[in-house]
């Protein structure tokens, strides 16, 4: 039976955090490894129905899940966020065009963000 929580549902990321929260008192990592089969068409035959889909689920979720994890972490002074990406983010010809532009999206996203938060 598939469940009714969804990683790119804002409201579903953030009741898992508060759940979380609320259950354990804290949270103390956040391990980001939303990942799904991405169409392998060529940008030219990508849809953007597909494309968006695919950034959403590879990239929004992790988004997501830190937007909703820092402050708690800022205010316990303490946490670990951790984004599953791939070497397809890094090298090109591992994978898709979307998916390797959505792990090379995450792996800056969570760099840039460590900065900010730092």
């Amino acid at each position: 039976m598939q469940s009714s929580f969804a990683a790119t549902r804002e409201d579903d990321i953030e009741a898992m955090i508060d759940t979380t929260v609320e259950r354990f008192g804290r949270l103390d990592c956040l391990f980001n490894n939303a990942g799904a089969g991405v169409t392998n068409d060529l940008v030219e035959d990508l849809s953007l129905e597909d494309f968006e889909a695919g950034m959403s689920y590879l990239l929004t979720s992790a988004f997501l899940g830190m937007k909703y994890a820092i402050p708690i972490m800022k205010q316990q002074r303490s946490g670990s966020i951790i984004n599953n990406a791939s070497v397809a983010g890094l090298r090109t010809g591992h994978s898709s065009t979307l998916y390797s532009t959505a792990k090379a999206a995450l792996i800056h996203l969570g760099k840039c963000t460590a900065m900010e938060v730092a």
